[in-house]
């Protein structure tokens, strides 16, 4: 059953989804869970612009979540589904039809990033267009990938097993202020949280909770930005509890 979330802000035209049958016959549940993140974010940011409130934040966030977790996928897809396409039929026009979906999302996510850098000068309509472009792309792809796959693939493709919905697992268990890591795989813990912390704004804080002693994790973070991070820990029993926070920048 599709989980249905309630639309808000203007002119809204971005869809909702919550199952991997919103996109067809051969598209999984993190196929609909990555579309669902994605659509959630950008419908934040067009509330915001729609409001003209300050948009700088929903824009980071949406931007963060396209290039950690939508191009890991479209990357991974290329190093494995096509190369599994190909080898059934390497003529077949739609795999031709994927990798130009590709180019022109990767090319939408570069021009948002340029919008991000353009420190709010891009006209809100403007840049209201264009993540709607984005998602509408997003979204069509995916289906179109799933209607290949079930054409092509009989046994389909286990994106459960792949690295980018494994990074879409530990993506959203890091994003709120709390993060506990003994509820990440081990064998990706540090790096999600070294993620997650390398995109704190200035001044943003989060908590980190965990069993065993984060000793690691604090000299990973050291070496990787000295004295760019205040670390405040406390131990008791069974749980260690750490505040993170990025310092302010200095002033030149």
């Amino acid at each position: 059953m599709a989980v249905e979330r309630p639309r808000t802000g203007k002119d809204r035209d971005v869809i909702d989804h919550g199952s991997g049958d919103s996109l067809g016959a051969g598209s999984s549940d993190e196929d609909a869970e990555l579309l669902w993140q994605a659509t959630g974010r950008a419908e934040a940011l067009l509330d915001d612009l729609a409001a003209g409130r300050p948009h700088a934040d929903e824009l980071r966030a949406l931007l963060t979540y396209l290039r950690d977790v939508v191009l890991a996928r479209i990357s991974e897809e290329e190093r494995q589904v096509f190369t599994s396409l190909r080898q059934v039929d390497a003529e077949h026009p739609d795999i031709e039809l994927l990798h130009q979906d590709h180019l022109q999302l990767r090319e939408d996510i570069e021009g948002l990033a340029a919008a991000a850098g353009a420190h709010g000068s891009r006209d809100p309509d403007q840049l209201s267009a264009m993540v709607r472009q984005l998602i509408t792309r997003l979204e069509g792809h995916l289906r179109s990938e799933a209607a290949t796959l079930a054409n092509l693939l009989s046994g389909g493709y286990a994106a459960g097993r792949s690295g980018w919905a494994n990074t879409e697992h530990w993506y959203l268990l890091t994003e709120g202020p709390v993060i506990d890591l003994d509820r990440l795989r081990p064998e990706q813990a540090e790096d999600a949280v070294l993620n997650r912390l390398t995109h704190l704004r200035a001044g943003e804080r989060v908590e980190l909770r965990c069993e065993d002693n984060p000793e690691r994790l604090r000299y990973r973070l050291q070496r990787r930005a000295p004295g760019d991070y205040s670390w405040s820990e406390r131990h008791d029993p069974g749980e260690w509890t750490v505040s993170v926070t990025r310092r302010q920048a200095p002033l030149d």
